[in-house]
């Protein structure tokens, strides 16, 4: 069910009513396309879930596409931080690709090692680094010192990539 108010009230307004419809199709549309990967993303999920007592289950979206996204990545990929009270609050996914691949992904974003990179560029592989930590965190937010320029609040989370010698691409 989708609502836009914990007040009864103000869900029983036909505008309300019309708005929560039309929100949930879209929603279902949304669920229903390819790209989310919803139904696929889930399953590995619980596989994983059953078999080792955790998973990794990361949605996103693909900008070039104003879609949503979803992907179960492997633990075997995938390192958890605990924050001070004893939960997960964050996590580090290692992905390896080529210099080719960062170049479609990140285009200008790459450092200018990668994108001078002629050689080999189908071949020669690079490992990034995915973090996504706490806006509050102070041993990671220098990593992103762009953001921290930004109003306070507006984010819980933040979410950088860093390539195999600590340049911050995001």
């Amino acid at each position: 069910q989708v609502t836009a108010s914990n007040n009864p009230d103000v869900m029983q307004r036909d505008a309300m009513q019309r708005w929560a419809e039309g929100t949930k199709k879209k929603m279902k549309a949304e669920v229903s396309l390819g790209v989310f990967n919803a139904y696929t993303a889930f399953h590995e999920s619980y596989l994983d879930d059953g078999a080792f007592g955790t998973s990794c289950l990361f949605v996103d979206e693909d900008t070039k596409k104003h879609r949503v996204r979803t992907r179960n990545f492997h633990l075997r990929s995938i390192a958890f931080d605990l924050g001070p009270d004893g939960r997960v609050d964050t996590v580090y996914h290692r992905e390896e690709m080529t210099i080719n691949a960062a170049k479609k992904r990140w285009g200008d974003k790459l450092p200018q090692r990668m994108q001078d990179a002629v050689k080999d560029v189908l071949r020669s592989k690079e490992c990034f680094t995915h973090c996504v930590f706490p806006a509050n965190d102070p041993e990671l937010n220098h990593l992103i010192p762009e953001y921290n320029k930004m109003a306070a609040g507006q984010a819980a989370f933040y979410a950088v990539w860093i390539t195999s010698q600590g340049e911050v691409i995001s």
